[in-house]
C-alpha cells in the first residue's frame, strides 16, 4: 500500500523504487515494458526455486510440533527475499534510466571509441507523423528551408540550396542541438515536404530561425 506520508519520497521504501520503474515506463512502455517483464519473470523464478526447500524445512518443524521455528525461517526467508528485490529494482531502475534516458535508446558498444555505445533516438512513428499532418493543416510544413528564413554567416539571406538535405544533414550530426526530421505528406495538395522540430523541456517544437544560426 501507499507509505505514509504519501509525499515523503524514500529510496529506501519499495513503494517509491517500484513506483520509479513503473512511472519510468509508462511514456515508452513499447521499448521498456518488455525489459521489465523479463526482469520480473526471472526474479520470480529465482525466488519460487528458493522456496522449495524453505517450505520443507518449515513443514518438517510444523509437524514436529516446533510451530515457533517454522514461522520464524519462513518470516526470515520473506524478509530477506523483500530486502533483496527491494536492492534488484533499484539497481534495475537504474540500468532502464542509463538505457532510456533523454528520450533514446542507448547499447553498448564496444567499438565505438568516444564513448563504447551507440545511440538511437526513438522517432515518431507514421500514425503520429499523419496526425501532425491531419491537425495542424500545413503550420508546420517546410518547403526546402528558404521558408525558415535566417541568413548566412555573411548575412545573404538563404535559399533552397543553402539548406539542401545534405547540408542540414551535416549540421544536424553537429550535434549542438536535439533536432528530428520526419517528412510528412500533405495529402490534400498531394506532396511531400520535410518537418525539423526541435526538442525542448515542453516536448517537440518547430525549427525557427534562431535554431538555424545556431546550427550554422
Amino acid at each position: 500500500g501507499n507509505p505514509s506520508p504519501v509525499l515523503n519520497f524514500d529510496i529506501t521504501k519499495a513503494f517509491w523504487v517500484q513506483n520509479m520503474v513503473s512511472n519510468f515506463a509508462y511514456g515508452r512502455w513499447e521499448q521498456i515494458y518488455p525489459i521489465i517483464y523479463k526482469k520480473r519473470q526471472s526474479a520470480q523464478e529465482d525466488f519460487a526455486k528458493r522456496m522449495v526447500p524453505v517450505d520443507k524445512s518449515a513443514l518438517e518443524l510444523y509437524e514436529s510440533g516446533d510451530i515457533d521455528s517454522a514461522v520464524r525461517s519462513v518470516t526470515n526467508f520473506s524478509v530477506q527475499a523483500g530486502d533483496e528485490l527491494h536492492q534488484l529494482w533499484w539497481a534495475f531502475y537504474g540500468e532502464l534510466f542509463a538505457k532510456f534516458r533523454d528520450g533514446y535508446e542507448i547499447e553498448k558498444k564496444t567499438d565505438n571509441t568516444a564513448c563504447g555505445c551507440s545511440v538511437k533516438g526513438t522517432g515518431m512513428d507514421e500514425d503520429w507523423k499523419k496526425r501532425i499532418v491531419q491537425e495542424t493543416e500545413g503550420k508546420y510544413k517546410v518547403i526546402g528551408m528558404a521558408a525558415a528564413g535566417s541568413d548566412d554567416d555573411d548575412g545573404h539571406p538563404h535559399n533552397n540550396n543553402n539548406y539542401s538535405g545534405t547540408r542540414m544533414g551535416n549540421m544536424l550530426r553537429q550535434g549542438e542541438m536535439a533536432v528530428q526530421k520526419s517528412d510528412v505528406i500533405d495529402r490534400k495538395n498531394n506532396d511531400k515536404s520535410s518537418v525539423f522540430l526541435v526538442k525542448n523541456d515542453e516536448g517537440l517544437r518547430p525549427l525557427n530561425k534562431v535554431d538555424l544560426k545556431a546550427l550554422q
